[in-house]
């Protein structure tokens, strides 16, 4: 039988007192979601991986834990012997330099995708 938040001792949330943001309908002065003009920088690469990596979370944990890029797969082919994976990595140049190196320096072979190969 479920115990109520008073037999619990649990108290309710307060109410943040910051307003929220823009994009939530809050209000933060003159920004607005809609009009930011600076896209955070976006490259793609296609990777492929060695065997001994493919079980380790490099993409989906590592960079973003290290180096705070976002990496977003596009597509993944992974079979027992290697993975191959095209992503994109969102974040600051030199963020997505020091992810690229990263992996390279892991035995990743990254090759950049240029505009119109995707």
């Amino acid at each position: 039988q479920p115990r109520s938040a008073r037999a619990s001792g649990l108290q309710p949330l307060a109410k943040d007192p910051r307003p929220a943001p823009a994009f939530l309908g809050g209000g933060l002065g003159s920004l607005s979601a809609t009009r930011c003009t600076d896209p955070i920088p976006l490259r793609k690469y296609f990777c492929t991986f060695p065997q001994a990596l493919i079980k380790e979370p490099i993409i989906s944990h590592t960079l973003n834990a290290e180096f705070g890029v976002i990496p977003n797969i596009r597509a993944a082919s992974i079979s027992e012997q290697m993975a191959m994976v095209a992503v994109e990595i969102e974040g600051s140049p030199e963020q997505i330099e020091q992810s690229v190196v990263y992996l390279r320096e892991r035995g990743v072979k990254v090759e950049a995708i240029q505009e119109g190969e995707d």
